[in-house]
């Protein structure tokens, strides 16, 4: 899970996958009309709204959550959170039923 690097750049991915940077940025941008740091930010999104979901918002630390899954602050967290998901890490758990009502139905 390379994504959950919070120092991951495009140089650094490239050399892991030994492709050259520009034929990454080259992908990334025309092939999937992404750049790099989108592209990263959703894998890391998609994983951390995993985590919470069906956890209640008293439970969850959402800065631990934020730096465990590649971001330097809990600002840049929320900010990113908010782009892809069109709610607040906050709203998202306040709108998911939390774990022991999903195992009671």
């Amino acid at each position: 899970k390379l994504y959950l690097n919070p120092d991951l750049t495009n140089k650094k991915l490239s050399e892991i996958i030994g492709a050259k940077e520009k034929t990454l940025t080259y992908i990334l941008n025309q092939e999937l009309g992404t750049e790099f740091e989108d592209f990263v930010n959703k894998y890391r999104i998609d994983a951390a709204a995993h985590q919470m979901l069906g956890m209640a918002y008293d439970k969850v630390e959402i800065e631990k959550i934020a730096l465990s899954h590649g971001f330097h602050t809990l600002a840049d967290f929320q900010d990113t959170f908010q782009s892809f998901r069109d709610q607040t890490p906050k709203e998202f758990i306040k709108n998911q039923p939390v774990r022991s009502e999903i195992l009671s139905e």
